[in-house]
């Protein structure tokens, strides 16, 4: 028997969203809560996996810090809707492992087979892992008749109808793929992963490290909130209205989980940093991980001799090295 949790949260984002096909599309549904180092996905109701490896259910009532919400081994992050989400792995890079086309899917039956010629829309949320090596793009949805299968128990090799288009680099927010696909009709599963081969993701180092093998040399993606529906009963969003302005620069502003900012971003070559705790070291590494400019001094950074492009700044506090994206765009 199936315990039902949130009743009333659940009949209430059921009946905002009731022409949603997937069944418990946050994750909110699950057999029973796991108080120890336990990993099971199959506790997630009305959602399975295949291959070798299988994906994890990370749960708010679980006071076990490896899989609670929102601490876990993944790191520190709120659901973007309810309490609970699911992570899986994207793609890891182990040459020396021998760990090609290492993946994990998550997969679902709808509630009803999908109408040929019809354009449906699909949406989830993305996150990442706080320690991931690399960023990549490769993340989809693949609306199949049947349950996909994988080659060798690993990469279901096969093409999304809905992929994700830009980087997913920064762990401490939620990113949403979106996409619409015509139905040939009778499609009934939907299953979320990278279904690209390793020789075809699109990847850049986050931290440069000398040995491929130290650390978490891969993606680990965390998932919420999955919506498949016709493209005519997506509800229509009110249009957004709200003035995008520069950052608070009071400290007492930072959050304390996020210790600093950096602002403006993107801009054409002077950087300022404000942080809730005191700097030991600033950090400019390229896209390519090169090592651009260091300095334990000041709190600005001049990269207005640099070219334009994407560098990644790490900031050394007592609370340890935190690294953000920056956008250097000459005018």
């Amino acid at each position: 028997m199936r315990i039902l949790i949130l009743g009333i949260s659940i009949f209430l984002m059921n009946f905002s969203y009731s022409q949603n096909l997937v069944i418990n599309p946050s994750f909110e549904e699950y057999e029973r809560c796991f108080n120890s180092n336990e990993l099971q996905f199959f506790a997630c109701a009305n959602w399975d996996s295949v291959g070798y490896s299988t994906p994890d259910l990370f749960n708010h009532c679980n006071t076990h810090i490896s899989i609670g919400v929102p601490n876990n081994f993944v790191g520190y992050q709120e659901a973007k809707d309810g309490y609970n989400y699911i992570g899986l792995m994207g793609y890891s890079y182990n040459p020396f492992g021998g760990y090609y086309n290492r993946r994990e899917y998550a997969y679902s039956q709808l509630t009803e087979t999908l109408q040929a010629d019809s354009t449906y829309y699909v949406s989830f949320w993305l996150g990442m892992h706080d320690e991931a090596m690399y960023a990549i793009k490769n993340f989809g949805a693949f609306i199949s008749h049947s349950i996909p299968d994988t080659t060798n128990g690993q990469l279901i090799d096969t093409i999304a109808q809905i992929k994700n288009t830009v980087f997913i680099d920064d762990t401490a927010r939620w990113y949403k793929v979106e996409g619409e696909f015509v139905a040939n009709g009778g499609e009934e599963y939907i299953s979320l992963g990278n279904f690209d081969h390793d020789s075809l993701v699109d990847w850049y180092r986050l931290y440069p490290h000398n040995n491929p093998n130290d650390g978490f040399d891969g993606v680990y993606f965390i998932i919420d909130s999955v919506y498949l529906s016709l493209k005519s009963q997506v509800p229509v969003e009110p249009e957004d209205t709200t003035v995008v302005t520069d950052p608070p620069v009071d400290t007492a502003a930072v959050d304390s989980l996020d210790y600093f900012i950096v602002y403006p971003n993107p801009s054409n070559g002077i950087f300022e940093i404000k942080s809730s705790e005191p700097i030991n070291e600033i950090t400019i590494y390229d896209e390519a991980g090169r090592l651009i400019q260091s300095q334990n001094e000041g709190n600005i950074i001049n990269l207005s001799k640099e070219e334009s492009g994407i560098y990644f700044i790490e900031v050394e506090t007592a609370q340890g090295i935190k690294r953000k994206k920056i956008v250097l765009q000459h005018y």
